[in-house]
């Protein structure tokens, strides 16, 4: 019911409305007022966690408006993509209220004729633009249902494992360049493609299994966490500041708590500690409220 996540994953949320790490997300989606056609997404989550329908109603009304208006060329292309698949992800948690379920075959003739502007833009002409661009359209054809792009989108996926993401876990494509750009373009990367195997779980297949020599997704999704606190052993980019890893995390971080729910590695959960509550618009949203694993108590030995 919301792309990334399932009812079930609601009710979990909903019986740990005062429990850790679910408390600090019922608390951001009640108090954040995000900007822009941000805030169509956080509508999106309130109709669905709280059942608002008032919330629901103004999300409707500004995703119409942002369908309606064309990709321009002069905003930075991915930015138009992240922002494009986070509109899908908004009609799949919305549409089943009357004032959308009215409208969803023109809100669907909108977002297909946005998608294949933005695949065609000349722009879009980089291993990070392509890739997104491809989970792009299989998010969408997950919420169309539209069989090819999804099969289109799991073939761009099992491609880049099999090809680009080395045993270490860098992405070649990403990290090569030397122009400072390796470490955003390899958190790019990682963001598409989990976003890309969590989109394919709920459509019934399992991309965070598919493994080529040992590789896997969470090879290439694990690499760049251990630069989050240290960046001196990072050979791609000369000079690179934890800040501004930390930065890149905070805004396209929000495959974090997938990942975790997928792997309970004590590694992502350190960095989890810091960013909590996750909110990345462009990568699954408040993803620590819809991917949250309850905390344990910890005993006195840990």
């Amino acid at each position: 019911c919301g792309l990334f996540f399932t009812q079930q994953d609601i009710l979990v949320a909903q019986q740990n409305l005062t429990s850790p790490p679910f408390s600090m997300a019922w608390q951001m989606l009640r108090e954040r007022q995000p900007p822009g056609v941000e805030s169509v997404q956080m509508a999106g989550f309130r109709y669905r966690f709280q059942d608002d329908s008032a919330a629901a109603e103004a999300g409707i009304l500004g995703l119409v408006r942002a369908l309606g208006e064309p990709p321009q060329a002069d905003r930075a292309l991915l930015e138009q993509i992240g922002e494009t698949l986070m509109l899908a992800q908004t009609i799949e948690m919305l549409r089943d209220h009357p004032l959308l379920a009215d409208q969803l075959e023109t809100v669907f003739a909108q977002l297909s004729a946005r998608i294949e502007t933005l695949a065609g833009d000349p722009r879009n002409d980089t291993f990070t633009e392509a890739l997104w661009v491809a989970a792009l359209r299989m998010c969408a054809g997950v919420v169309m249902e539209q069989e090819p792009w999804i099969e289109e989108g799991v073939s761009v996926f099992q491609h880049v494992i099999e090809h680009d993401v080395r045993p270490q876990g860098f992405i070649t494509q990403a990290v090569e360049g030397g122009d400072g750009g390796g470490m955003f373009r390899q958190i790019l990367s990682v963001t598409a493609l989990v976003l890309m195997a969590e989109a394919a779980l709920h459509a019934g297949i399992d991309l965070w299994r598919y493994a080529v020599r040992g590789v896997t997704v969470s090879t290439a999704a694990m690499y760049p966490i251990y630069y989050f606190y240290t960046t001196e052993k990072w050979k791609w980019d000369a000079d690179l500041q934890p800040d501004e890893v930390q930065m890149m995390f905070r805004r396209y971080g929000g495959w974090l708590e997938m990942l975790y729910k997928q792997t309970r590695h004590k590694d992502v959960r350190t960095v989890l500690d810091d960013l909590r509550p996750v909110y990345s618009a462009h990568a699954g949203g408040l993803t620590t409220l819809t991917h949250g694993v309850l905390e344990k108590k910890r005993g006195i030995f840990g």
